[in-house]
């Protein structure tokens, strides 16, 4: 069988996703707007304060992961689950900066990871392969 996903495929996913029967489900504009709605940082200079502070986030889950490996202790997941939640608001963040959807983010990494994909190349590394 062909290792190639269907972009209509996807669409269907998506689709799916956003008629779940969760009540928590979110599709992907749904989260950027209410993320965005709570935005508080200065609109002049954001990516001086955004890409930092990505970083910074990332820098917390890391913490978590390497303090738990350190003491031998089972991963905090409702701790993770909160900084990715909290990276996940910052890349929404610099996304909605640069005047680019999340839904339109999501589906280029996953032509260029398809494409990879039919290439044979996801386990190499650079971004042009």
């Amino acid at each position: 069988m062909d290792n190639v996903i269907d972009e209509d495929a996807n669409d269907a996913f998506f689709a799916a996703l956003a008629k779940a029967r969760d009540p928590l489900a979110l599709t992907l504009p749904q989260y950027q707007e209410g993320a965005m709605a709570t935005a508080v940082f200065n609109r002049d200079g954001p990516m001086e304060y955004l890409i930092p502070a990505l970083g910074a986030e990332v820098g917390e889950l890391m913490d978590i992961f390497a303090k738990s490996s350190r003491d031998g202790t089972p991963m905090p997941y409702d701790s993770l689950k909160k900084e990715l939640g909290d990276v996940l608001w910052m890349v929404t963040a610099i996304a909605d900066q640069l005047d680019m959807t999340l839904e339109d983010v999501a589906r280029t990494n996953l032509k260029k990871l398809q494409s990879r994909q039919r290439r044979g190349v996801l386990g190499g590394s650079g971004d042009n392969r």
